[in-house]
């Protein structure tokens, strides 16, 4: 389906009429012309969907985080709060961190090249879980701020590592984690490239407030859609399940997009 976009521009006259020393000006403007009726495209610029480009801001954001029901039926997800502009943590990290070094993204990111976000928070059966879909300057910004993240979970040196502090005279472990890469698609949705990666990472002995975690991220545009779903023990969610929902919404908000500019 395509969108058209009509650009009329109304000319003015300007006509000076002199007379015995003084300048008289009129200013005439046509009517405006009456859009066509009929069922074919407006004469003017016409901007096919397909090339419209998948930038998103502000409210717009939020049309990539999935309906309550998909949530629902994806991660058994419940008790929704409400959806926030939240941002996440930026600055020092104390020297807390990953060990080996490289997996620290795998659990901890820094959002400073971010400069919009949309949050919610739901419950699940045996945690929690969240939405978060980040907005950047540009789609290279995007994908310069996740690489560091896309490389770690396909390092085979991050399929267990330490947290914690590593300086000083002793090392201090809070906690020990195993991770997987459970599905990488690069299929198209929505009009352009969208990668979407699913991981599973595993707290062992986890304490009251710890919990295993579902990730799902998917790169689109100049957003990251985030997806965490908190479970204790076994899940029964399904990867490509997460990996068809996201693309879908991708799908769904160009559909958006585009019809925001008709």
């Amino acid at each position: 389906m395509k969108a058209s976009l009509v650009w009329t521009l109304s000319s003015v006259a300007a006509i000076g009429l002199v007379g015995t020393g003084v300048a008289v000006w009129a200013l005439t403007q046509p009517q405006p012309t009456t859009a066509s009726t009929d069922d074919g495209p407006a004469d003017g610029i016409v901007v096919d969907a397909a090339e419209v480009p998948p930038l998103y801001t502000g409210d717009e954001l939020e049309w990539l985080i999935p309906a309550d029901d998909v949530l629902g039926a994806l991660a058994g997800a419940s008790g929704f709060e409400q959806t926030e502009a939240a941002y996440g943590g930026t600055g020092e990290t104390e020297g807390i961190g990953a060990n080996p070094e490289q997996c620290t993204m795998l659990v901890q990111e820094d959002f400073t090249d971010v400069v919009g976000q949309r949050f919610r928070r739901f419950s699940t059966e045996s945690g929690y879980g969240s939405v978060r879909v980040l907005q950047f300057g540009s789609p290279e910004t995007a994908e310069a701020w996740i690489t560091p993240h896309l490389d770690a979970a396909g390092d085979a040196s991050c399929a267990a590592f330490e947290w914690g502090r590593f300086y000083g005279d002793e090392d201090e472990v809070f906690q020990h984690y195993t991770h997987a890469l459970l599905a990488d698609d690069t299929a198209a949705a929505g009009g352009a490239d969208a990668q979407v990666v699913i991981e599973r990472l595993d707290v062992a002995e986890s304490g009251e407030y710890d919990q295993d975690l579902i990730t799902a991220t998917m790169i689109y545009g100049n957003t990251i859609t985030m997806l965490s779903v908190g479970f204790r023990d076994d899940t029964a969610v399904e990867a490509d399940a997460v990996v068809n929902a996201l693309r879908a919404q991708a799908d769904e908000a160009h559909e958006n997009l585009v019809a925001a500019l008709r």
